[in-house]
């Protein structure tokens, strides 16, 4: 019986306790230096502030790019960018939910394409060492590119940009341990005739998770308490 009420406890804390936000940032007001952003007005809950991000390469501080996260990389022509965030989870677990942000991309100059171009992202999970990957989600070809049929020879079909489009990565069920540290490895890449790539609206959500020793009083708690009640009732019975 014991047990019947604390999974019931368990599944109403799951049910009344929904994700929220415990990491975001909508890089305004940010500064750069070289392939570091700083200034970051970063919003935490159950974590530590990651502090500045720096990518692998320089990022643009041009007039399209202002309080955004963009590398000076063209992810077609010259390969990936990767930048790492830290999340320092504090004395409670954390269940993950999703990772959400917004995608834009822009040409050399660090200026808005005028055509879509394609720009995929895959975010890893890492342990504390940087060498296990704990779970990994990618948004694919989500900009759309042009697929009707072969243009007159030298005419390259143009799809408009969408930017920015909404990225959603799923990492449901992955728990961060309390008075751990991960981290949120961003690799952006793709294919096609060159592009540049850029986030904005950085939200992590997740559900903290509470002690297993806070959990088991409380369910012992309240399969002691049905207990009672039912042989008080049962006294009652017996008197009348």
């Amino acid at each position: 019986m014991i047990i019947t009420n604390f999974c019931a406890f368990f599944k109403g804390y799951n049910s009344a306790n929904a994700a929220t936000t415990i990491l975001s940032t909508d890089f305004n007001g940010r500064t750069v230096s070289g392939a570091t952003a700083s200034g970051l007005n970063w919003t935490t809950n159950g974590v530590s502030d990651p502090g500045d991000l720096t990518a692998d390469f320089n990022l643009f501080n041009t007039p399209a790019t202002q309080d955004l996260f963009a590398v000076q990389r063209n992810i077609h022509t010259q390969g990936d960018w990767t930048v790492d965030i830290t999340v320092a989870v504090g004395s409670q677990a954390i269940e993950l939910d999703a990772i959400t942000l917004d995608a834009y991309i822009f040409n050399n100059a660090g200026n808005t394409q005028s055509s879509s171009r394609d720009f995929d992202l895959t975010i890893d999970l890492l342990d504390s060492t940087k060498t296990s990957v704990l779970a990994t989600d990618s948004v694919l070809d989500q900009f759309p590119i042009y697929d009707g049929p072969p243009p007159p020879p030298g005419l390259v079909p143009n799809v408009p940009n969408p930017a920015p489009l909404a990225f959603v990565f799923d990492f449901t069920g992955n728990i961060l341990q309390g008075n751990t540290t991960y981290f949120l490895s961003l690799t952006a890449s793709g294919q096609g005739l060159g592009n540049n790539a850029g986030i904005d609206n950085l939200v992590v959500t997740g559900t903290p998770v509470p002690e297993p020793l806070t959990m088991l009083g409380a369910g012992a708690a309240l399969g002691f308490g049905a207990a009672f009640k039912r042989k008080l009732a049962q006294k009652k019975a017996n008197k009348a």
